[in-house]
């Protein structure tokens, strides 16, 4: 029930690709807890019901979305100049980096 009435606090609810999105103004920040700690059932429900995977986001209102974060994140010089595909693009990374609402802060690559 409690998981309920959280769910039903967003303010704005949406699916962008693979994310379902939710999104909780500053004072509903006790919902969004309680959103996060239910991802996994809502994850498992939300595939059940739509018969693909989706990853559960939730932010607070001025947050930038997971999709957003992986589209803004600046691409250092050396590999723009490059034409590499950096580290920092990397599936595994921006998997680690939208679960836990992490971001890059700098990338040291290795002296050759």
């Amino acid at each position: 029930m409690m998981l309920l009435i959280a769910l039903e606090r967003a303010e704005r609810t949406s699916i962008e690709g693979s994310y379902l999105m939710l999104s909780y103004a500053p004072s509903n920040r006790h919902d969004r807890t309680e959103v996060e700690n239910a991802r996994q059932l809502i994850e498992e429900a939300s595939y059940e019901a739509l018969g693909t995977r989706l990853t559960l986001s939730v932010s607070l209102t001025g947050q930038a979305s997971p999709a957003e974060r992986a589209t803004n994140t600046k691409v250092p010089n050396a590999v723009a100049n490059t034409g590499e595909q950096g580290p920092e693009n990397h599936p595994a990374v921006r998997a680690v980096i939208e679960r836990f609402d992490g971001e890059i802060i700098g990338i040291e690559r290795p002296e050759r």
